[in-house]
């Protein structure tokens, strides 16, 4: 269930970024030609980063550390090269190019750090304590 929560909040989080997007296209010169391909980058990101660490949620609470620092790396390093790439070949708008990549950034990471989260503290009790540790107490 708690799946289809994600999946529902990420397609409203996508579709009134993208609205805002095409709203701003129509009415204003400062879009860039690649903002909606910024985007499907952070969707693509956003949704194989979820996938690698809902696995390790599923795991022990030190492999949920492991994913989460892990797809968090991979996230900024892979951002890192293309911003870097951009810089470096095409140069065109290289600022606004550099805005709404930071602005898709910062709402697709906020939000999965948010599910992550959420999902996070299902596996935990009242006492702080997670699921497993409990069951090994019991023992």
């Amino acid at each position: 269930m708690e799946e289809k929560k994600f999946y529902i909040q990420f397609t409203a989080l996508t579709a009134v970024l993208a609205i805002t997007v095409i709203v701003l296209q129509q009415f204003t010169d400062i879009v860039h030609p690649y903002t909606l391909y910024i985007q499907g980058y952070f969707i693509i990101l956003t949704l194989g980063t979820y996938l690698l660490v809902n696995k390790g949620i599923k795991g022990h609470d030190m492999d949920f550390v492991s994913y989460f620092m892990g797809a968090l790396t991979i996230r900024l390093l892979v951002s890192a090269i293309i911003l870097f790439l951009y810089y470096y070949f095409i140069k065109e708008d290289a600022v606004l190019f550099t805005g709404y990549f930071f602005i898709f950034y910062l709402c697709y990471t906020v939000f999965e750090i948010q599910a992550l989260l959420a999902k996070l503290r299902q596996n935990f009790d009242r006492d702080g304590k997670s699921d497993e540790a409990s069951k090994k107490h019991e023992a």
